[in-house]
């Protein structure tokens, strides 16, 4: 068993600041804590004559990072709140799209960095949150093509003109298989979902893509982009529609 003074070692080692830089007039410390893509969580500020008078700041990566992923952080009521939520367990704020804190009186500054970092991991943890959402959707529309009574082989991988390509539902229809995507009426969303059928676009199976309008309705511009690729669209509340394509002679 290790000693203590081996433990007190060992922890002294394991470094909160992994670096430190400086970049456009702020210092920059790059955090042990990571975002979801695996991408360090970074700290800037800039240091007045007394360190306790720092204001840090993400300069707003986090809310940056959502987007980039497809998640706005204000468009509901729920994740505005959820947002607020962890802004007050680490005595944070917001400066339009920047997280930031104020270090307190005697507050340490790395003490100070760690509680901004924590919340702008929490904040991203919105992320996670949106994936078990799509996630749900995809099992939900499982479920109606199973209520449909068609076979059908969830998450199935097909052979694409450059790469191996998943589908959600691979289903085999009276007439014909019909490769099904399953998305969330986002940009990225979409963007996926026209990589794959462009991928696909060689393939023989009729292919489908079911977003949900529970949410929001898609866009035009969306709408267009992914039947270039020769795909259905079409909402997931049309359920006979759906019923109607699955059952379509080639």
């Amino acid at each position: 068993m290790a000693s203590l003074e081996q433990i007190r070692k060992d922890l002294e080692c394991a470094r909160f600041i992994e670096h430190a830089d400086e970049i456009n007039g702020y210092t920059r410390a790059q955090t042990a804590l990571i975002y979801p893509d695996g991408s360090s969580i970074d700290v800037f500020f800039k240091l007045s004559d007394q360190a306790t008078q720092a204001e840090l700041t993400d300069l707003g990566t986090t809310v940056g990072w959502l987007m980039d992923m497809g998640i706005q952080t204000w468009t509901t009521s729920r994740r505005r709140d959820q947002v607020q939520s962890v802004l007050d367990a680490f005595d944070a704020g917001q400066k339009g799209a920047e997280i930031v804190v104020t270090v307190r009186p005697g507050e340490a500054l790395a003490s100070a960095i760690i509680r901004l970092s924590q919340a702008c991991a929490r904040v991203s943890d919105l992320y996670l949150t949106k994936r078990q959402q799509i996630a749900q959707f995809r099992e939900t529309v499982e479920e109606l093509v199973s209520a449909f009574d068609f076979s059908y082989e969830a998450r199935k991988e097909l052979k694409g003109v450059e790469a191996k390509v998943t589908v959600d539902l691979l289903v085999d229809g009276p007439n014909q298989e019909s490769a099904v995507l399953c998305i969330d009426p986002t940009r990225q969303a979409v963007d996926d979902a026209a990589h794959k059928w462009y991928d696909l676009r060689d393939r023989g199976e009729q292919k489908l893509t079911v977003y949900n309008d529970t949410q929001r309705e898609l866009e035009r511009s969306y709408m267009q982009y992914l039947t270039r690729e020769g795909t259905l669209v079409l909402p997931y509340t049309q359920q006979d529609a759906i019923r109607e394509v699955l059952n379509a002679v080639a």
